[in-house]
């Protein structure tokens, strides 16, 4: 089963695309939630294979953070942040934006290789503690301001 989860603003996105799946007779196979938070997130993240971001536009989405941190490898999109943190072949899979193609290849080549997709969730987890732990990013950004207050002006 794949599941579909959409984000408060996006409910005009899931109704198409509830209509569509409806349209194409997925219902069982395919199930279109909305904003989902919590524990029932938690829940959902646990019992997951993998994740997937085929975005245009992002930051560093929470929702791969929290994905990786749970053990998922994932597949993205190179946009934002989020090459900092996913690694091709290593933690996931990176397509580019509107790639339908290799996007499928990907979510075929994890969805049948479960042993590739259980050594990048664990790779996910070692990327969470490594790079992203915040006790590290306090001491960095200490550093970094550290740096700029003492530095001695160039003539």
């Amino acid at each position: 089963t794949i599941l579909i989860v959409g984000y408060k603003d996006s409910q005009g996105e899931l109704d198409r695309f509830r209509a569509r799946r409806d349209a194409l007779r997925l219902n069982r196979r395919l199930l279109v939630l909305g904003t989902v938070v919590g524990e029932k997130k938690e829940r959902l993240l646990r019992k997951a294979d993998f994740l997937v971001l085929p975005s245009y536009h992002e930051g560093l989405p929470m929702v791969v953070v929290e994905a990786m941190a749970a053990g998922l490898a994932i597949v993205a999109t190179p946009v934002g942040g989020i090459p900092e943190i996913v690694a091709p072949g290593v933690n996931g899979c990176l397509v580019a934006p509107g790639d339908i193609e290799a996007l499928s290849a990907a979510l075929v080549r994890l969805s049948t290789d479960t042993e590739l997709c259980s050594a990048m969730g664990r790779k996910s987890v070692e990327v969470v503690r490594t790079k992203l732990n915040a006790a590290d990013y306090v001491v960095r950004l200490s550093d970094i301001y550290a740096h700029l207050l003492y530095r001695t002006p160039k003539p």
